[in-house]
């Protein structure tokens, strides 16, 4: 099933019983994704083609992994998740998002190995920043590319254009926490997607804050 370039239908449906306990998987992450995003990241990965590669930039605690994750499960698919896992303190990343005790790095890190476990062989990890691995990452290379890492206008610009570089013909550049707190995600979209003549397929998913992307090929 192709990826669909009209996002209004996504999330018509309400969620079956499997996906019901997709959403609770992800929701046990402990991780920053409201059930609408998370519901339309694992349909999004339902739709991609065999041996398909995603790449995350942004893992965190594996909430999108997660989801992600249900969705290629015993397929010959498989994620690469792209994340720091140091000084979330040193962005300010806790601040005013997670009421509990502030985790350390390593708890992160540890939190994410535990959740994402399940997909065996079929996840791939980068520890790093994004641009330390950026002449890595081969180009043309990924189906489905998903950015949620650091939101600051230079860091959110600085992973799209990875993204777009290793984005495969016809694949999907999409991100989160496109809405009133992100103010220096909304800017980036908006300057490197929304008014670039050369993406004709673009948007926000509806009921969600993630936008997305099909490059003209």
């Amino acid at each position: 099933m192709p990826l669909p370039t009209d996002m209004k239908t996504i999330l018509a449906e309400l969620p079956n019983d499997h996906e019901q306990t997709v959403l609770e998987a992800v929701a046990a992450t402990g991780g920053l994704m409201t059930p609408g995003d998370a519901l339309a990241l694992f349909r999004l990965g339902c739709r991609l083609p065999p041996k398909a590669r995603i790449l995350e930039i942004g893992s965190f605690r594996g909430a999108s992994t997660t989801a992600f994750g249900h969705a290629i499960k015993d397929t010959s698919s498989e994620i690469y998740c792209l994340d720091c896992w140091h000084d979330y303190h040193g962005q300010g990343f806790f601040n005013g998002v997670l009421p509990e005790a502030q985790p350390t790095d390593h708890d992160i890190l540890r939190a994410f190995l535990a959740n994402t476990a399940f997909l065996g062989e079929q996840i791939r990890i980068l520890k790093g920043a994004s641009q330390q691995f950026r002449d890595l990452l081969p180009n043309r290379f990924f189906d489905l590319v998903f950015i949620d890492a650091a939101h600051d206008y230079k860091n959110v610009v600085n992973d799209i254009v990875i993204g777009l570089d290793a984005l495969a013909p016809g694949g999907m550049l999409c991100g989160h926490d496109y809405h009133s707190d992100g103010q220096d995600v909304i800017r980036a979209v908006d300057d490197l997607i929304t008014y670039n003549i050369g993406i004709s397929v673009k948007g926000l998913i509806p009921g969600t804050s993630i936008w997305y992307a099909i490059p003209n090929s």
